[in-house]
């Protein structure tokens, strides 16, 4: 048998009569690691200690008891009820890195003091007060270990088993820390919900969105403004049910190829509920589409309106074109025979002592040279106002056509005050020849008529960056700058004397329309 003796000194020995004992036992020699009392193993007198049936001496039964502690996985502490170690098996030497010799005798919170956080040195006070077992959590830093302690307490005190449990807290953690981001990303997600909510409610385009199966799963104000029915009369229904005049439309197939294809589509039709057109966008999404529409009725009347304009103005101008054609027909051919036939009269009548018939027949042909250009002046505006004037474009020889037109004019115009300035080497440009001569009679005729009698007209071309510019000249009393920018304007009229003069004020517009379908540009200065 076994049994305990306490009461000794230390180096002290002696024999004892355990109760219902016939004999008496012979105790251990006991080194105690301080003068205080100390338990100590006995044993019979005499007799072997017995185990699980092994005959074993005192000697083994320790030896096997140590190799049982020192083979542990989980490191062994035994305490007194001052907590002062006792006893620690090789584990902890091995985690601690110090021998037995320095850890028994000395209190648990000295030896282990980085580990006794405040925390874990009342839990362990309460344990020892209540005697009850209790399972507790250490960390201890040296080794960056987390220890889960089985505090056990026995009549002399506490047993610690400390398991090693790092790998079970390290999981812990990381599943702590996956839920607080998953946490964190369901709170990002609800406020972008939130904030796209918001968006979708302030927008003034309507916005809807639905499941897999054409269900609605969210619907803005401005869409149930539209519709006319209330958010509640939409949600978790089919959009096919709350529109059954969509069903079988294209609208339909369109939302089949959505889900189908994952490609966006936009659409625009007739909603009579409310007599409005709308333009639809749908676009797909994880779990069906979501879709906005604003109301373009407005812009769909104008449309309409301006398609019904457009049919008038193109009948109107096939109307004009016929009426053009005649007058281009039906008015000049009759004005070529009146101008043929004054020429002739001319001619014929070049004779000593008919000077005023010669002079009434100049006057005939001039009227009629002029209302053939007044004609081809009216057909040139409106083909151009139609987009239908087209040009004869072909190199032309500045230098050499204005030279050509001053003396063509010279029957009809004061040429002679005409100084032209134009210098040799000049590039050619591509223009219209009969279009050109109009631009330049133009000028040079308004530049004449606007400027004292017998002051020069300068007319001047230069060359520069890629560009012919041409300049003409006069001595007139200028124009106020309030009038050069309506200068070339249908009907402008600006200028001193302008009551007095001739003429409708299209001659400058007609300039410009031809100087721009050349695709050139013409302007006018005053000083």
């Amino acid at each position: 048998m076994t049994a305990l003796w306490r009461g000794l000194l230390p180096g002290r020995s002696s024999r004892c009569q355990p109760p219902g004992h016939r004999r008496p036992a012979e105790p251990v020699k006991v080194h105690c690691a301080r003068p205080a009392p100390c338990w100590a193993w006995v044993r019979p007198r005499d007799e072997e200690v017995s185990m699980g049936g092994a005959g074993l001496g005192e000697g083994g039964l320790m030896e096997h008891l140590a190799e049982i502690l020192d083979s542990m996985s989980d490191a062994v502490i035994v305490l007194d009820r001052e907590g002062t170690v006792l006893y620690v098996n090789r584990l902890v030497e091995r985690l601690s890195g110090r021998p037995r010799q320095e850890l028994v005798g000395r209190p648990t919170w000295e030896v282990f003091a980085e580990a006794f956080t405040p925390e874990l040195f009342w839990q362990y006070a309460r344990t020892a007060q209540e005697r009850a077992p209790a399972v507790l959590e250490a960390y201890y830093p040296p080794l960056n270990v987390w220890f889960q302690v089985r505090v056990s307490p026995w009549s002399g005190g506490l047993v610690l088993l400390c398991t090693d449990i790092t790998a079970r807290k390290q999981i812990e953690r990381e599943r702590s820390e996956a839920l607080a981001r998953e946490e964190q990303a369901r709170a990002r997600a609800e406020e972008a919900r939130r904030r796209m909510v918001t968006i979708l409610e302030s927008m003034t385009d309507a916005f809807f969105a639905l499941d897999a199966e054409a269900r609605f799963t969210y619907v803005n104000r401005k869409a149930a403004e539209i519709w006319r029915m209330d958010r509640a009369q939409l949600i978790g229904r089919s959009v096919w049910e709350v529109f059954p005049q969509f069903a079988g439309s294209e609208m339909r197939r369109a939302y089949e190829d959505i889900l189908r294809n994952r490609q966006p589509f936009a659409i625009e039709f007739y909603y009579p509920p409310t007599d409005a057109w709308v333009n639809l966008r749908a676009y797909p999404t994880e779990d069906g589409i979501a879709g906005y529409f604003m109301d373009i009725t407005e812009r769909k009347r104008a449309e309409q309106e301006r398609e019904r304009l457009l049919a008038h103005l193109q009948e109107t101008n096939r109307a004009r074109e016929d009426i053009l054609r005649a007058v281009s027909h039906d008015l000049r051919n009759p004005l070529a025979g009146i101008l043929g036939q004054a020429q002739l009269l001319e001619r014929r009548l070049a004779k000593p002592g008919l000077e005023r018939e010669q002079h009434s027949a100049q006057v005939i042909a001039t009227s009629a040279q002029r209302m053939d250009t007044m004609i081809q002046d009216l057909v040139d505006i409106a083909r151009s106002e139609a987009g239908q004037l087209r040009l004869r474009r072909q190199p032309v020889d500045l230098r050499a056509f204005m030279a050509g037109l001053k003396e063509r004019l010279a029957a009809t115009m004061e040429t002679t005050r005409i100084d032209l300035q134009v210098p040799e080497g000049l590039p050619w440009v591509l223009a219209d020849p009969d279009r050109l001569e109009r631009i330049l009679t133009n000028l040079w005729s308004n530049a004449l008529k606007y400027s004292a009698p017998g002051t020069p007209v300068t007319v001047q071309a230069r060359h520069e960056e890629g560009w012919v510019i041409t300049s003409v000249t006069d001595r007139g009393p200028g124009i106020a700058p309030e009038d050069l920018a309506r200068l070339f304007e249908r009907y402008a009229r600006v200028g001193a004397g302008r009551e007095r003069r001739e003429g409708v004020g299209l001659g400058l517009y007609i300039t410009r329309m031809l100087v721009e379908a050349h695709g050139g540009r013409i302007w006018a200065e005053s000083q």
